[in-house]
């Protein structure tokens, strides 16, 4: 089995796919993110497409359709549709309770 990871942490024991950061202990959400090597934002970016067949020449929005970037190499994570908002991992992560003590 493939291990996904571009990049983590793991708490006090290597996983099985010896990639990751080692820390000793649980950390903050921000500490956490960090450690992670998650601590980017993200943005919405047009979608532009070319007519069939066609490599170079005019591009032409796609409506109602947007590209979640990376904001820090703009790598495109997936698309979404009008009104989508965007929430940093950081909100979530305290939000919804984790790395709460």
């Amino acid at each position: 089995m493939a291990a996904e990871v571009e990049t983590m942490f793991s708490v006090r024991e290597i996983p099985w796919h010896g990639l990751g950061q080692i820390i000793p202990e649980n950390l903050s959400g921000t500490q956490a993110l960090i450690a992670a090597g998650l601590d980017w934002e993200v943005a919405l970016e047009p979608i532009y497409i070319t007519p069939t067949g066609v490599l170079y020449g005019d591009f032409t929005p796609f409506p109602g359709k947007s590209a979640v970037v990376r904001q820090t190499d703009r790598h495109p994570l997936g698309v979404v549709g009008v009104g989508a908002a965007l929430i940093g991992l950081l909100w979530i992560l305290n939000h919804y309770g984790f790395f709460r003590g």
